[in-house]
Order: C-alpha cells, then sequence, then structure tokens
C-alpha cells in the first residue's frame, strides 16, 4: 500500500525536469519506452509474486519456505531467459518494429531480472509485516530511481536514452 503512495510522488518532481531538458516529445517517447518496458515486466513476471503470497503462511508452517523461494527465482530465471531468447532471435532474424528501437528497450529489458529479484524481497518483507524495512526499502527505491534518472541525464547527452539507461542502472 505505502509503495503505491509514495511512488506516486517521484513523478511529480521529475518530470519538471525532464521536460525542460528532452522536451515535450521526449517525454512521451520516455513515458512510451517505460510503459513498454512495464508491459514486458508484467508479462514475465508471471504473477510469481501473487503466488508467493498465497503460499507464504503455508510454506512458514510446513518448513517448506525455502523451496517455494526457490522456485520463484526458477520460474524468474526461466521467464528471463525466454524473453533473452526470443530477443536474441528477434536480433538474428532482423525483426524490427517500425517505431520501436531495440536500444531504448535493453537498458529496460536488463533491469527486469533485478526487478523481479526485487519485487519478491519487498512482498517477503511485507508478509513478515516487517513494516519499516518494507517503507524505507520502497521509499529508498523511489527516490534512487527518480535521483539517477535526472543524474544520468547530466552525465549523458540529454537524451531519452539516457534517462531509460540511469532508471534502469538503479535495478541492475
Amino acid at each position: 500500500m505505502y509503495k503505491r503512495q509514495i511512488s506516486k510522488f517521484a513523478p511529480i518532481i521529475v518530470i519538471p525536469i525532464y521536460i525542460s531538458f528532452i522536451g515535450i516529445d521526449g517525454f512521451g517517447v520516455l513515458d512510451l519506452y517505460v510503459t513498454i518496458g512495464l508491459a514486458i515486466f508484467i508479462v514475465f513476471e508471471m504473477q510469481v509474486v501473487s503466488g508467493v503470497m498465497r503460499s507464504y503462511y503455508e510454506s512458514q508452517k510446513n518448513g517448506t519456505f525455502r523451496e517455494l523461494i526457490g522456485s520463484a527465482f526458477k520460474l524468474y530465471y526461466i521467464s528471463y531467459s525466454v524473453l533473452l531468447i526470443l530477443l536474441l532471435f528477434s536480433w538474428l532474424l532482423g525483426f524490427e518494429f517500425e517505431l520501436i528501437s531495440i536500444e531504448y528497450l535493453l537498458p529496460l529489458i536488463f533491469a527486469i531480472l533485478p526487478r523481479q529479484f526485487f519485487s519478491l524481497y519487498t512482498i517477503v518483507l511485507r508478509m513478515e509485516h516487517r513494516t519499516k524495512e518494507y517503507l524505507a526499502v520502497n521509499v529508498a527505491n523511489v527516490f534512487l530511481v527518480a535521483v539517477s534518472g535526472v543524474i544520468a541525464l547530466y552525465i549523458y547527452d540529454f537524451k531519452v536514452i539516457s534517462i531509460l539507461y540511469g532508471l534502469s542502472l538503479i535495478h541492475i
């Protein structure tokens, strides 16, 4: 619950900064790629976190929590491997989308597996009722993601791709 509320404040802070450097058109491109990256994340996350939540208390009671988390990691590795194989085959076959650049998607794709692990970690904190740690980790994540995008603008050439790398590097 807290994570959703906190994460809504980051864009309020960084949107004006992004727009002043990359313009409204650039921000539209950034939003498009972040949305595509989020859609890819949702598909390849495969509701593993939801499954861990449903089985958490039973696995704690039965002493199978390590196996539950191990299964989640295996599913994440398998789904990420499938994504990378699809990406490799599309590149080898020269398959391209007319309006979508793989160069812009790469930083978001590379951050998917670490983001999956982060989601799993935060859900375990939540299920263990470690509210302070859960809140601290999520606030720090939102802050670091917001700051990393802005810092990447200054380090690199004030382009959309620099923001995408900045946003993704926090999760890697």
